[in-house]
């Protein structure tokens, strides 16, 4: 079949335009796209070896509803799976992932509660990021547990709910002095002109991250009618590969080559 000049221009456009939004650097991918229901045996995204496994003590559940992944239900509950390939140190020495959170129901709890998205090595955290429920405040804010067991509180005490909270962040193994190193931003615009709300180092021996987990800390068996949800996991070599485009960006590319077919068409006449 052969292709006339057109055809063969706008081909060219559509790849222009997909290498925006399709990156080689992507490493894991969750979506959460799965019909509504328990969380557990589902298997999709990419990167994965095997499907979500989850626990729980008490009457926990993670579900999946519209799209994202939720957990309600007192004592402690988690969903795990592991990587397909794990990410060792000695090969890719800082990865750079991204996620979003949201509350959806939120009423203030007899105990704190924790729920977290954990990075672990064979078990042992990297760090957790999340929305901690406090019993003390009427509340909940979005924090940081690093390696060391560090907490630090990235966003101020909220009631919202169903407001998705964009969380960027970067992962140094070891940053040349034996230490790991995590950078993140909430809701960024990009790398380098967003403030970063947290930058921190920690002495640390784990060499890999090959399992990721979700879970609800709430050992004390507080009661509340708390759901946290989470959506659009990524993990990448880069950070292109787990952010959307700069409108900007896309908008240009998308300038110029309708420019271009502008010109294609006019030379025709």
């Amino acid at each position: 079949m052969k292709f006339s000049a057109l055809t063969g221009l706008i081909l060219g456009l559509i790849v222009l335009l997909g290498t925006v939004s399709l990156e080689a650097g992507v490493l894991l991918q969750e979506d959460f796209t799965y019909a509504n229901g328990g969380l557990n045996g589902k298997n999709g995204g990419t990167g994965w070896n095997g499907a979500w496994s989850v626990g729980t003590n008490g009457t926990g559940t993670w579900s999946v509803a519209d799209g994202t992944a939720g957990v309600s239900g007192d004592k402690d509950t988690w969903a795990t799976r592991n990587l397909a390939t794990p990410i060792i140190s000695s090969s890719l020495n800082t990865f750079y992932f991204s996620f979003s959170l949201q509350v959806t129901a939120y009423s203030t709890p007899t105990q704190n509660i924790f729920d977290v998205i954990r990075f672990t090595d064979s078990g042992t955290n990297l760090f957790m990021i999340g929305a901690q429920y406090t019993a003390a405040y009427n509340g909940y804010r979005i924090r940081v547990q690093t390696g060391n067991g560090v907490d630090t509180s990235l966003t101020p005490t909220s009631t919202s709910t169903n407001t998705p909270t964009s969380v960027v962040g970067k992962y140094t193994f070891d940053d040349g002095t034996g230490k790991a190193s995590l950078t993140l931003w909430i809701n960024p615009v990009n790398e380098s002109s967003t403030p970063q709300l947290l930058n921190y180092s920690w002495t640390s021996t784990a060499a890999e991250f090959d399992r990721l987990m979700l879970q609800r800390y709430n050992s004390s068996g507080a009661t509340g009618s708390n759901v946290t949800s989470f959506d659009s996991f990524l993990v990448g070599t880069d950070w292109t590969s787990v952010t959307v485009p700069e409108p900007s960006t896309t908008a240009l590319l998308s300038t110029v080559g309708m420019a271009s077919l502008a010109m294609w068409v006019r030379r025709k006449r």
